[in-house]
């Protein structure tokens, strides 16, 4: 390993103190040494300072810079200016970060001569640790000219990433004083990027929905702010002479990344966003600004559209261009965490009664109601009336598959979780037995009959796969394995459905 490259860490500081030693302990700890740490309070009222400064006295390569408080995107900016470093990695004060981070994001961007190079991430809540799944799979290098999905699909994060320094001096690439000044920052930095690696490794930890952490504590701020970050992307844009060849891609983006995350939010009833007359607010200044300065992005709301397979899938839906339906909770029909076989079986009697009372995921509850209630098959009229296209994947076939007095159903987690399995007589059938493959296949062509017989226009099949570290991955077959059916599973239904 060529330790002879300074890298720089900038760490702003504001009221973490409850957290600043786990973060300073995995950054000092790194496996590659020559590095320097930047820790800039931001005007902390705990004893974040008091902390920092124990931290300089033990660890000569630590820095401390103190300021009044201006907010995340202002304090980074100084810490660019200040690193002497080659390299930039950012880590946010209350995360954490893999002891190899830095070796492995030097060696990946060093290796392929990137501008940047990111990892995968953990998402940490209440100490479990969930993988962070993104779109977004680069053999040796890519850019945004080259793969325009990138703006949609990578992570938004300044964290988890190792950047040249040059990068923002030579661009002046710096950041604002809004909240969310990393999600701002992205088109900017993409735009400018001529060559990005990536790391398929979880290596960055992220502390999900922290007590007073912005995201938190700052979400109605964060929407009053939308227009205005939407202005300063395209004001830069614009000087850089990327705005009309990025048009098309920045509008999803922007209504994609911003106003549906949000959206939902809301209609999701979250505690901290429960007021019906600032939804409709909100709703009302994000239309009008949409309206005013994207003449075009309601060209699609004269269609409906079905979902049909994971979650994920609404992610994969902004390839479509389908952005106006983001205005809407019914701008798609969504079915979700079922297998084909067990949706499409006209089950031969109904044997539970509301057995779902302990599943805490509401959505997931629903869906497995609808499934063990014949849903699918009892309703696929009502369900497919008026749906103009069928967005589909096959990614809820990664779990076995229950038998149960003649009956087929999903398993998954919250499936196991259903009171009368404990003492139930019932058979698992393995994901990748003969069985299994041969009920698949039979299904597979009902589902193509009950589309074929719809007034449907277009079928969209998107060929998503298991990552290897996906979260909720509850099945017999080990994820490459897995992959292999899908594979399999994919081609019977394109082979089937002409």
């Amino acid at each position: 390993m060529d330790n002879t490259d300074l890298i720089s860490f900038i760490i702003p500081v504001y009221n973490v103190s409850l957290y600043l030693d786990k973060c300073l302990e995995s950054i000092v700890n790194q496996t590659y040494k020559n590095i320097e740490v930047i820790l800039i309070d931001d005007g902390s009222t705990d004893i974040s300072l008091e902390k920092c400064m124990e931290w300089k006295n033990r660890d000569k390569r630590i820095l401390v810079i103190t300021k009044q408080n201006e907010g995340l995107g202002i304090t980074r900016n100084l810490g660019i200016k200040i690193a002497k470093g080659k390299y930039l990695i950012f880590v946010d004060s209350d995360d954490y970060i893999a002891l190899e981070l830095a070796e492995k994001l030097y060696s990946c961007i060093k290796t392929y001569n990137a501008d940047m190079a990111f990892c995968d991430i953990y998402n940490v809540i209440e100490q479990v640790k969930q993988v962070m799944i993104f779109n977004v799979d680069i053999e040796k290098t890519s850019n945004f000219w080259d793969n325009k999905l990138l703006l949609t699909e990578m992570p938004v994060y300044l964290w988890g990433k190792i950047y040249k320094k040059e990068l923002f001096l030579k661009h002046e690439l710096w950041m604002t004083d809004h909240y969310i000044e990393d999600a701002e920052f992205l088109p900017k930095l993409l735009s400018i990027c001529n060559s990005i690696a990536q790391v398929k490794e979880p290596l960055y930890y992220y502390i999900n929905n922290r007590p007073g952490s912005i995201m938190m504590s700052k979400r109605k701020q964060i929407i009053e702010q939308l227009p205005s970050i939407f202005d300063n992307i395209v004001d830069f844009l614009n000087k850089k002479g990327f705005f009309e060849k990025m048009k098309e891609e920045l509008e999803l983006y922007m209504v994609s990344k911003y106003f549906r995350l949000f959206y939902q939010d809301l209609s999701n009833k979250i505690p901290y966003f429960v007021e019906t007359e600032l939804q409709r607010k909100i709703e009302d200044k994000l239309e009008q600004y949409f309206t005013s300065n994207w003449k075009k992005w309601t060209k699609n709301n004269h269609k409906k559209f079905l979902v049909w397979g994971s979650p994920i899938l609404k992610a994969n839906i902004i390839n479509y261009n389908i952005t106006s339906y983001m205005l809407s909770g019914n701008f798609i029909i969504r079915y979700h965490f079922s297998s084909l076989i067990s949706a499409m079986q006209k089950k031969k009697q109904e044997i539970l009664n509301t057995p779902t009372n302990n599943i805490e995921n509401l959505y997931r509850k629903h869906m497995i109601d609808m499934d063990i209630q014949n849903h699918f098959l009892l309703n696929n009229t009502e369900l497919l009336q008026d749906v103009d296209d069928i967005i589909i994947d096959f990614l809820e076939e990664r779990y076995d598959i229950i038998e149960y007095q003649g009956n087929y159903y999903t398993k998954n987690s919250d499936f196991d979780k259903l009171q009368y399995l404990n003492t139930a007589d019932y058979k698992i059938l393995k994901r990748n037995c003969k069985e299994v493959e041969e009920l698949w296949k039979n299904s597979c062509i009902k589902f193509i009959e009950i589309l074929k017989k719809s007034h449907i226009k277009n079928v969209h099949l998107i060929k998503n796969y298991v990552h290897e570290n996906m979260r909720d991955y509850d099945c017999s077959c080990t994820p490459k394995e897995m992959n292999v059916i899908l594979k399999k599973y994919y081609t019977f239904f394109e082979e089937n459905l002409k």
